[in-house]
């Protein structure tokens, strides 16, 4: 079994994204891989570096040529591998990448790709150097960032990069245990990344702010369906009617996101989980779930980094319906 088919079997969601930049011709420029620790998040992007070098495309890696195999190997001169898993990524060494990616391309490909894994282990100032190098990307270039921790990366970068989230199996063995104690499919997906226990989780799917939470979003959903003009000040009614504090914002975030990639599973024709909730979120023509997972994850790094829960979500709505 090649990567690409145990990545499709084990992640269909980032399987699915990934592969459709490249069944359009138009993959990346910039990707943000996120996961816990355990998954593989540096086999994933090896595998987008190959996919984008490869000699016979399909229309991923096909993972047998002389190019991908040489990916693997360390030895394709125009893919960049900097390493933050055992000591931080430093300043010059992206500097160093940038004056080396200043110059001609060297393979046949033409394409020019850098991996930084574990790119929360760098410092702000080493951040903000490569920011200009996503900022303005060149077709030729390609960055892949990989990290377990995105609340340490500056809202900048996440809002530059394509975010795509990694499912480790133990949140997987959560899920099917939580489901079994008769927490709902959708429930026990959003709350699993939260809790590290199914007692948690079963406990947590009843509480009463929780579910105050979700009906918000479904309410959410619900206005963009039928009268999306009403969308804003829906949302802001509903919140200023709740005194709720920073953690209960940071779950309302991840109870959207969760709504947002189901509408993604809609549109990339897989079924989705949030059952009762289908009809409605394939009613909207037009959603950008990508934009807006972006800007969730931009506002969950905000949210951590002390910020105001209701003007945070303000903002949220802003950038999403007018940005």
């Amino acid at each position: 079994m090649t990567f690409g088919e145990h990545l499709q079997q084990t992640q269909p969601i980032a399987f699915r994204t990934i592969t459709n930049g490249f069944v359009r011709h138009s993959p990346s420029h910039a990707y943000l891989l996120i996961g816990d620790s355990g998954t593989p998040l540096l086999e994933t992007a090896q595998w987008i570096a190959q996919s984008l070098v490869c000699e016979h495309p399909i229309p991923t890696a096909c993972e047998h040529c002389l190019s991908c195999e040489r990916v693997l190997r360390g030895t394709y001169m125009d893919v960049i591998v900097i390493d933050g898993s055992t000591e931080s990524i430093k300043k010059e060494q992206l500097e160093n990448l940038q004056l080396e990616f200043s110059k001609s391309s060297i393979e046949n490909s033409g394409k020019r790709v850098y991996i930084l894994h574990h790119f929360d282990k760098t410092s702000p100032q080493a951040m903000n150097s490569i920011l200009k190098f996503l900022e303005e990307p060149t077709p030729d270039i390609v960055a892949i960032l990989t990290t377990t921790n995105p609340s340490r990366l500056l809202p900048t970068i996440l809002s530059r990069c394509q975010n795509i989230r990694l499912v480790g199996q133990q949140t997987h063995a959560l899920i099917a245990s939580a489901v079994e104690q008769g927490v709902t499919l959708e429930d026990a997906h959003i709350l699993a990344n939260r809790m590290s226990t199914v007692e948690l989780i079963v406990e947590a799917a009843s509480d009463i702010t929780y579910q105050e939470l979700k009906s918000i979003v479904v309410e959410w959903f619900t206005t963009w369906a039928e009268t999306p003009d009403l969308c804003i000040y829906q949302m802001q009614l509903s919140l200023q009617t709740h005194a709720f504090d920073r953690q209960n914002y940071a779950l309302l975030l991840e109870i959207a996101e969760f709504g947002f990639k189901n509408r993604l599973k809609l549109e990339q024709g897989e079924p989705v989980v949030w059952e009762t909730l289908a009809a409605i979120l394939a009613k909207p023509a037009t959603m950008h779930p990508e934009k807006w997972l972006a800007l969730i994850l931009k506002a969950k790094g905000e949210l951590l980094s002390n910020g105001n829960g209701p003007m945070i979500m303000d903002s949220l709505l802003y950038r999403g319906y007018h940005g």
